[in-house]
Order: structure tokens, then C-alpha cells, then sequence
């Protein structure tokens, strides 16, 4: 399913999502269960508006169990009541696709808001810092919906947990909030608009895809890692896959322990700082910001790095034979502590040399520096 995210000038999130009269309002909390059989060799999809998802891989049989926490808060009890009650978890198979729906009453209620009373919890943690609009609009429920602080809006949060089998295909989607994975095996993709993405002891194919937050992912292990996100940190930390692409639109990059056969990056702004990374091809493409890039140039055969503005710090283990060539617009090239022979070195351009074969190492900048150190 595909996700659309507006943007608007505003303040921060705490005004964005929490702002409003100090009015005396009425709290009703309830629990959600459902167990629902999977098809074998299917698919799964499990989304959720406003809240939190947490998924976690479990011997339940080929079943997903899913229970949540429902938070409302409204001016009456009655009203309060209504709204909970209205709230509830569907469960539907489309072809080969399971679907499980935290239903929220869009149908009468067009906006949300995260309950007066969240503001210390999870939700409030991760997305205070990173909303930057007055609301988050997606389609949900066959309907555009907004998350904010508008008139209107209803005070609701779900917090759900979800236990699946393992060997399992699923996407699992939240509008605004946290979505964690944990322990899980087979191909998922995960997507949040507005919040954070928590991903350990994944294996298989991972896809995660993020509006505006951070994505942190740890412990994975398979064939395919991609991470796509307009704005947000990215953290990936003891990676190993046969290749690992990452695409930001701004934000940093943040990673160390990286097997791959090929590593991809692409960002607009923000810096990059992979170390430990041990790849055969390296592409690593930025607008802006630093460059820091340590490679285990053992079995790397290519390796290249391209910023149109930014340092660039290519770290490389101290004895294995490469061939390295470095060109800067208008930034000065250097290399420090590392026992090289010189083919050419210019204020703008440099070409080093150790032993015979080895990787193939070029470093290409527009107006930043370039530097070549050991790791």
C-alpha cells in the first residue's frame, strides 16, 4: 500500500500534537485480542493509525495473536466511551493476503490526536522531536485522515503487540508512532510516516520506509537490507547481507559491523559515518555533509565515493594493496600515515598506489576536502 505525507509550516511537534486548552477531559483505557490463522505460504499485512506496533516472532502455531492497549480521552465519559467502543481490531484474507485493521472511526471523525495523557510515553519520545507540521495526512481505512492537533480532533491511542509464526511475508505499517520488530524471520517491510523504526535480530529480507523519523536497525542477517526515508537518523549497526542499499532524502547515517557484497548509499544532506564496513562494491553518493567511510579492503574490489559538497575521510585497513585516486573541485586532497607509493599528487587530484591489484578505491568531491587515513 502506498502512504502520501503533506507538510506545513509549524513550530515543533509539541505544539503540533499536544498543544491545546488546558481542558478537563475523561480517560477510558481497554484491551483488544485477536488470533488469526495464517495461509500458508501467504502473505500478511497489519497496519495501525496512531500509537505503537510491536511485532515479534514467536512459535504461535501459524497464527498472528495480537493484543492492544486502546487509550481515549474526551470531554465526557459518555463521549469517551462511545469513541473506545468504536474501536476495534478486523481481521479479513483478500487472495493470498491476511489483513489485520486497527479500525479507528475515520468514517465519522476525520483528524486525531495523540491523548493529553501520552505525552511522557513512547509515542511522545519519538515523534516530539522530528514532526515539524501542524498534522500528518495519509490515507487510512479508505480514508485521507489527519494526525494533529486540529479542532476536532479525537484524543485516541493503540498500542498494539503482535505475535508471529516464523517463516513468514508481512507488511506492517504505522501512520504516526513507533513500529519495532524483533526476532523475526522471513521477508517484512516497514513502513512509518511519522516516528521511529526499531529493527533487531531480523533475518531474512528487510525493507523499511519512513516520511520523517529515525530508523535504527541491529542484528541483521539475510539477503536483502533497504532503507528508504524523506528526513530522519538512520543507525545499522552488525549487518550481514548479500546487498544494502540506504537512501535519505536528509539526515545522518550512522553504522558499523557491515558484511555485504554491496553496499549503496544516497543522501541529500547530512553526514555519513560507516565504520567496519567489509563490502566487494561500495557506492556512496551525497549532497551534502561529511563523509567518514572505514573499509575492510580485503575482498573490496571497487569502491567509490561522490559529494557535491562535504569532507570526505576514507579510512583503509594498513597493508592491504589498493589503488587509490581522489579529485576535488575546489577542496584540497591529502593523505596521512599511510605507506604508499605517489603516481600524482596535485593541490585538486591524487593518485596513490600500494603492492599490485587490490581495490580499486576513487574519491570525487565538487568543493570538499578528501583525506585517506589508516582505520
Amino acid at each position: 500500500m502506498r502512504t502520501a505525507w503533506i507538510r506545513a509550516a509549524s513550530p515543533a511537534l509539541a505544539c503540533a500534537l499536544f498543544a491545546g486548552p488546558a481542558l478537563a477531559v475523561e480517560r477510558i483505557e481497554k484491551t483488544l485480542e485477536l488470533a488469526q490463522p495464517l495461509t500458508s505460504g501467504g502473505k500478511l499485512h497489519i497496519e495501525n493509525l496512531i500509537g505503537s506496533l510491536v511485532v515479534r516472532g514467536d512459535r504461535t502455531g501459524g497464527r498472528a495473536v495480537v493484543s492492544a492497549r486502546v487509550v481515549v480521552e474526551a470531554e465526557t465519559r459518555a463521549d469517551a466511551q462511545a469513541i473506545a467502543d468504536s474501536i476495534a481490531l478486523q481481521s479479513a484474507v483478500e487472495g493470498d493476503t491476511t489483513l489485520i485493521h486497527v479500525a479507528y472511526p475515520v468514517d465519522r471523525f476525520p483528524s486525531f490526536k495523540i491523548p493529553r495523557g501520552e505525552k511522557s510515553g513512547l509515542v511522545a519520545k519519538w515523534v516530539t522531536p522530528l514532526v515539524q507540521k501542524t498534522t500528518v495526512a495519509a490515507a487510512y481505512g479508505g480514508r485521507s485522515v489527519e494526525v494533529g492537533s486540529g479542532r476536532g480532533a479525537v484524543a485516541v491511542a493503540v498500542y498494539a503487540e503482535v505475535l508471529l509464526p516464523l517463516e513468514v511475508e508481512a507488511s506492517l505499517r504505522q501512520i504516526v508512532g513507533t513500529l519495532q520488530a524483533v526476532g523475526l524471520r522471513g521477508k517484512f517491510a516497514l513502513e512509518v510516516v511519522e516516528g521511529q523504526i526499531v529493527a533487531e535480530q531480523i533475518y531474512g529480507t528487510l525493507q523499511t520506509r519512513t516520511g520523517g523519523g529515525n530508523v535504527v536497525v541491529r542484528n541483521f542477517s539475510g539477503e536483502g537490507l533497504e532503507l528508504l526515508t524523506a528526513s530522519g537518523r538512520m543507525e545499522i549497526l552488525e549487518v550481514r547481507a548479500d546487498e544494502t542499499r540506504v537512501r535519505t532524502g536528509s539526515g545522518t547515517l550512522d553504522g558499523s559491523g557491515i558484511t555485504t557484497a554491496a553496499l549503496y548509499v544516497e543522501s541529500g544532506t547530512g553526514g555519513v559515518r560507516l565504520a567496519g564496513v567489509d563490502t566487494v562494491a561500495v557506492d556512496v553518493t551525497t549532497g551534502s555533509g561529511l563523509v567518514d567511510l572505514g573499509l575492510r579492503i580485503t575482498r573490496t574490489r571497487e569502491a567509490s565515493v561522490r559529494t557535491d559538497s562535504g569532507n570526505v575521510v576514507l579510512r583503509i585497513n594498513p597493508t592491504t594493496p589498493f589503488l587509490f585516486h581522489a579529485e576535488s573541485g575546489a577542496g584540497s586532497v591529502q593523505h596521512r600515515d599511510v605507506a604508499v607509493e605517489v603516481l600524482e599528487l596535485e593541490k585538486h587530484r591524487m593518485r596513490l598506489q600500494r603492492g599490485h591489484g587490490g581495490a580499486d578505491l576513487r574519491v570525487t568531491s565538487a568543493r570538499g576536502d578528501v583525506f585517506l587515513r589508516p582505520s
